[in-house]
């Protein structure tokens, strides 16, 4: 994330150039695909052990009833 912080200035910056912007737009899209890639993993990793957790209880209190 540090590398991202450090990055996402200068692309804004060269979003001012003519020259420059057309590429830091697409480095901005990238980052944003990625973060949201990202996300969308560690939540439905989240979910999913959650949801583990839930079917393990049911079945260890099924179990000992």
């Amino acid at each position: 994330m540090q590398a991202i912080d450090e990055i996402v200035p200068t692309l804004l910056r060269a979003l001012e150039d003519d020259q420059t912007s057309d590429t830091a737009l697409d480095g901005l899209k990238q980052i944003l695909r990625f973060d949201f890639q990202s996300f969308v993993t560690a939540f439905f990793l989240a979910v999913y052990s959650q949801l583990l957790l839930v079917i393990m209880e049911s079945i260890c209190c099924s179990m000992q009833c």
